[in-house]
C-alpha cells in the first residue's frame, strides 16, 4: 500500500502549477472576506485530486498494468479512501490555518472556536460525500462513473442534510441526559459514528464492486 500512496504523492508533486494556485487562492479568498469558501475550496480541491488519481490509474488501460504490481485490490481501495479522507483533512487544516492567520494579522484575534466548528462541519460533510463517490466510480469507472457520482453524491448529501435535520430534535433531547459540559462531546460521538457506519458500507460496496472487474 505504501507504493500506492507513492504513486499518488508522485502524480500530485507533478501538479506544481495547479498546487501553487490553490495555495495563491486560498491565501486570497481571506483576504475577500470569503474565509468560510476558503476552508470548503481547499477541500473541494483535494476531493478532485483524488478523483483525478482514478482517470490517472485508467488512461492508456493503465490498471492493466497497475494491477500486476504486488498489492490486492482491498489494499488499491484503501488507500484511495484513506487518501480521500487525509487528503481531505489535510485541505481543510490547511484552509482553517490561513484564515486564523489572516484574522491574526488583520485584528490581532484568532477567534479559533468559530473556525473549529466549521472545520468539523466540512470535514463530516466532505466526508460523506466521499463515500457516495467512490463505490460509484468503482463500479463503473471515472469516464462512466464521473457524472452519476456527483449526481448521485449531490442528491445523497441533500437527503443527508434533511434526514439530520429530521433526527436533531431527537438527538438533542438524548443529550439532556448527558452531564452538563458533555453535551458537544455527545454529538460528536454521534457525527463520528454516523460517519463511520456510511464508510463501512461504502468500503464494502467498494470491495464487492472492485472483485467483480477483471484487468
Amino acid at each position: 500500500m505504501k507504493g500506492l500512496f507513492y504513486k499518488d504523492l508522485v502524480l500530485l508533486k507533478n501538479e506544481k502549477k495547479f498546487l501553487i494556485i490553490i495555495v495563491l487562492f486560498c491565501l486570497f479568498y481571506p483576504a475577500i472576506g470569503m474565509e468560510d469558501f476558503c476552508i470548503y475550496f481547499m477541500a473541494l480541491m483535494v476531493l478532485a485530486f483524488v478523483l483525478s488519481s482514478f482517470a490517472k490509474d485508467e488512461f492508456d488501460n493503465g490498471n492493466s498494468f497497475l494491477f500486476t504490481l504486488p498489492f490486492t485490490k482491498k489494499e488499491y481501495v484503501f488507500e484511495k479512501y484513506l487518501l480521500s479522507f487525509g487528503g481531505i483533512c489535510a485541505g481543510i487544516l490547511f484552509g482553517s490555518i490561513s484564515v486564523l492567520l489572516f484574522r491574526w494579522m488583520k485584528s490581532g484575534v484568532i477567534a479559533g472556536k468559530e473556525i473549529l466548528e466549521l472545520s468539523a462541519v466540512s470535514a463530516v460533510g466532505f466526508a460523506c460525500v466521499t463515500v457516495i463517490m467512490l463505490p460509484v466510480i468503482f463500479k463503473f469507472g471515472m469516464e462512466k462513473g464521473k457524472i452519476p457520482a456527483y449526481l448521485i453524491a449531490f442528491l445523497a448529501y441533500a437527503l443527508i442534510r434533511q434526514a439530520a435535520k429530521f433526527m436533531m430534535e431527537p438527538i438533542q433531547k438524548m443529550a439532556l441526559l448527558i452531564p452538563q459540559g458533555l453535551e458537544d462531546l455527545f454529538m460528536f460521538v454521534c457525527v463520528l459514528a454516523a460517519v463511520l457506519l456510511m464508510a463501512a458500507l461504502s468500503i464494502g460496496m467498494s470491495f464487492r464492486f472492485i472483485d467483480k472487474k477483471e484487468y
